[in-house]
């Protein structure tokens, strides 16, 4: 069976959409998929055959060349990536270009030399995305399966610039992007979500639709020592008023352990690196591969993750779930999360007893007093993060299930 998935990240280990998708497709095989993608390096060139869409010659007029190109490992196109800020109006402008004759062309020729039996789509707030998806399903008559981990269209306030108010282009591309869903909703045979909150949303706005909950996975396994004297790591993005948060919590850290709280992060955002930095309870390590992220992970003493408390951050975050989530607790390391009470991940992490929930300072404090005095605890929680990680987030079973899913395409 071949699978064509057109998504806005490559299946890759180096990023989290493009792990999260990749981990599902385990039961496939190199040549049954197909990733057609716009953004991003480092494709898993070992799991399947790529195509890049390079949208910046889509703005040019003549010119005669291939717009998707396929992304060999000896020439990887894809590293050229500029980086742009995002805003509403550029969102609308891509939609338009998007339309292009010739691009459609090269992607119907894709589809015909690949013959995939189905199309998966990865969501995301790219609504040209959705609507190529659903015109190549209806021409190539191939069944449509999407996979959502966002809740863009339910974000009424201006995500993109992160404010309450709406302007006219934000308005308008969120008209766009909801009349796209709408169009891939009346057309998907089923859609995966990645967690039952995100699905119990969808499935009120679109209620005849059949859907499935797989939880992100990993295929890591358990640590055999865990390292009482190790750091204490924060790893991911320091954005979406994620600093705040961090700051706190290292003085926590520091007051009660006498410890930095280590951060490792892909940001390039001098302007919240210089606030790291400026803390002396942080000690701001930058960049790591994934795999020497595993390994700090591996030798840390508790990882932490947090949110922001802020009204807006409270909100466009609620939804948000990490994949720091299936990797600590298929390690089995210690894992807190700081988060307000109404976020997905501080109520699954509640709801499962699998690592310490809080959702204030006083209540990360009392952790910490716990966990510094208290073995007991602390393995408790890690009893239950074996059987959570087991339930829902072995990549073996999720990657079956998965397959199991988009077989059934009759």
């Amino acid at each position: 069976m071949k699978i064509l998935v057109l998504s806005n990240n490559p299946l890759s280990e180096s990023n989290s959409n493009g792990r999260t998708m990749l981990n599902m497709l385990n039961n496939f095989s190199k040549d049954e998929i197909v990733n057609i993608y716009i953004n991003g390096n480092a494709p898993a060139f070992n799991k399947a055959k790529f195509y890049k869409v390079k949208e910046s010659l889509l703005l040019k007029f003549f010119y005669k060349g291939k717009i998707v190109q396929e992304v060999i490992k000896e020439n990887n196109i894809s590293v050229t990536n500029r980086k742009s800020v995002k805003t509403p109006f550029k969102c609308i402008i891509r939609s338009t270009i998007w339309k292009k004759k010739k691009l459609y062309k090269e992607l119907c020729d894709i589809v015909k030399l690949q013959n995939p039996d189905c199309i998966v789509v990865q969501c995301g707030d790219s609504n040209f995305l959705n609507n190529i998806a659903v015109k190549l399903s209806n021409v190539f008559d191939k069944s449509l399966f999407a996979f959502n981990s966002e809740d863009y269209i339910f974000k009424t306030w201006d995500y993109i610039k992160k404010r309450n108010r709406r302007g006219i282009f934000y308005k308008l591309f969120f008209k766009t992007l909801t009349k796209s869903y709408n169009n891939l909703y009346s057309s998907i045979k089923s859609c995966i979500y990645l967690t039952p909150y995100l699905e119990e949303m969808y499935l009120n706005k679109y209620p005849n639709h059949k859907s499935h909950v797989i939880y992100n996975s990993s295929f890591l396994k358990p640590i055999t020592n865990y390292n009482q004297s190790g750091d204490f790591v924060y790893s991911g993005n320091i954005g979406v008023g994620r600093t705040a948060s961090l700051i706190n919590i290292s003085k926590e850290i520091h007051k009660i352990f006498n410890k930095k709280l280590v951060i490792y992060s892909l940001s390039d955002d001098k302007k919240l690196i210089d606030a790291l930095n400026k803390c002396d309870s942080i000690d701001f390590r930058g960049k790591l591969s994934y795999e020497d992220n595993i390994e700090a992970l591996r030798n840390a003493k508790l990882v932490i993750h947090c949110e922001n408390f802020d009204d807006y951050y409270i909100k466009d975050t609620a939804h948000s779930f990490s994949t720091k989530i299936a990797d600590c607790l298929s390690l089995q390391i210690p894992f807190l999360v700081f988060a307000p009470e109404s976020s997905s991940i501080y109520n699954y992490i509640l709801k499962n007893d699998c690592a310490f929930a809080s959702k204030s300072l006083n209540e990360v404090s009392a952790e910490f007093s716990k966990i510094k005095n208290n073995t007991n605890y602390i393995l408790g929680k890690l009893k239950n993060a074996s059987i959570c990680s087991s339930l829902n987030h072995d990549a073996f079973n999720n990657s079956k299930r998965f397959y199991e899913i988009i077989s059934d395409i009759h």
